[in-house]
């Protein structure tokens, strides 16, 4: 929990929470169902399986420096390997959990009372829709079906975009193959 405070007070130190809504509902849900959670004494089993999800935060954190480090040169095969690798890791560390997580409390007599069991479905089904819209821009960032790779600078390394979003212009592609990299501008 402590990671999703500091997190929220760091966006809110650099004033990026206005633009960061989807993290802010992401890090406020996990820190009222892991409250509820520790408080109540109950439930200690799926908060291990959701934590699985923070696994794959390392390999999301390793790509964004990797992709930072090599901006629009060309990478690397061991690059290539990182980016497919994260790739993996987030549908076996995001989005296998919560998705088992649900079936367990919507479909398996659990016991848990209805509004905790309705807190936690509904805060399950955001966050694996917001592993949707992560692993979308990710795989278009990194050049997945079809996209061309994006390169990467400070402000544009989020996969769920800017939050200088009124400093954006559109992006310019500056090769035409699928796998190499392009200047986000």
């Amino acid at each position: 929990m402590g990671y999703f405070c500091y997190d929220l007070l760091d966006m809110y130190y650099h004033g990026e929470l206005e633009a960061s809504k989807e993290y802010l509902i992401h890090h406020s849900l996990v820190i009222t169902a892991f409250s509820i959670i520790l408080f109540s004494g109950r439930l200690f089993g799926l908060a291990m399986i959701a934590l699985l999800v923070e696994v794959q935060t390392v390999f999301l954190h390793l790509r964004t420096m990797v992709r930072l480090l090599y901006g629009s040169k060309n990478m690397p095969k061991s690059i290539d390997l990182l980016i497919n690798a994260n790739m993996i890791c987030l549908f076996l560390f995001r989005h296998l959990p919560v998705c088992y997580l649900l079936f367990y409390l919507l479909v398996q007599d659990v016991k848990v009372p209805l509004v905790l069991k309705t807190f936690l479905v509904g805060g399950l089904t955001f966050l694996e829709y917001h592993n949707t819209h992560l692993t979308m821009a990710m795989a278009k960032s990194d050049g997945f079906f079809g996209h061309e790779r994006q390169a990467l600078d400070e402000d544009s390394c989020d996969p769920l975009g800017s939050v200088n979003k009124g400093k954006e212009s559109s992006p310019k592609s500056t090769t035409s193959s699928t796998r190499t990299a392009r200047k986000v501008e």
